[in-house]
């Protein structure tokens, strides 16, 4: 029978009869970081002592990464994964992670890693933030970006629509500076018909079949799921009456 103690976390079981000469036990973390100094003892025999890494203190490598990494003009929010791993690139658990901002608010400051290695937290800012991730002697660091909106103008030629008549709208979509790229413009006509226009400044023909006072919006989306929309007021008037032929 081998007895084993340990200065850090607990032995499971706390002895184990040898098997051709081995005996196997384990050793678990209990929150705390630190070196375990475990010993094993056997009738008059004491093996030499064997220091164990255990949570932060085995953080050889920290690695931070944001899902989405940015957020909108109007700000969001992301989440923040902190994956610590040993020497040997196994994930380390009950390793406590430490979360700091520039800007913005985290979800929380300190997060201990589960079972594969990773803690997770989240960041909510309207504003560019620094974040950092800090676990034993292990420290990495990302940037959040705030991205702003794509922008988008439409005009209509003529600019009074004829009844029965084509009316061309031009669309002209800018993606934002540094933003993501654009995935949709559709314009809806006001009366009940709306077109998808594609992903790009474009133009449109419409046929009004009654005159009145119609609502035309443009609607613009970027990958990032952010909209932007533009509203042109319109009035379809009948065709113009012909001047009466001179009887003489």
């Amino acid at each position: 029978v081998v007895t084993f103690t340990t200065t850090l976390g607990r032995i499971e079981p706390p002895e184990a009869r040898t098997t051709n000469g081995r005996a196997t036990v384990r050793l678990l973390a209990d929150g705390r970081s630190g070196t375990a100094t475990v010993t094993a003892l056997s009738g008059g025999a004491t093996a030499g002592e064997l220091e164990i890494p255990v949570g932060a203190a085995a953080a050889d490598n920290l690695v931070l990464r944001a899902e989405p990494s940015f957020v909108g003009a109007s700000g969001g929010t992301v989440q923040l994964i902190a994956t610590v791993r040993d020497e040997a690139g196994n994930g380390v658990p009950g390793a406590p992670v430490t979360f700091s901002a520039t800007a913005g608010r985290l979800s929380s400051g300190s997060v201990t890693t589960t079972g594969n290695g990773e803690a997770t937290a989240s960041l909510t800012t309207d504003r560019t933030s620094e974040v950092t991730a800090r676990a034993g002697g292990q420290e990495a660091t990302i940037t959040i970006d705030r991205q702003e909106a794509p922008t988008v103008a439409v005009t209509v030629a003529p600019a009074s629509p004829i009844v029965d008549q084509p009316a061309v709208f031009t669309v002209t979509v800018t993606p934002a500076e540094g933003g993501t790229p654009i995935q949709s413009v559709s314009i809806d006509f006001g009366d009940g018909d709306e077109v998808q226009l594609g992903s790009s400044s474009t133009t449109a023909s419409h046929v009004y079949r009654e005159t009145d006072d119609f609502t035309v919006t443009v609607v613009v989306r970027d990958v990032a799921g952010q909209e932007t929309r533009q509203v042109l007021v319109i009035r379809v008037i009948d065709p113009p009456v012909p001047p009466e032929e001179d009887p003489a």
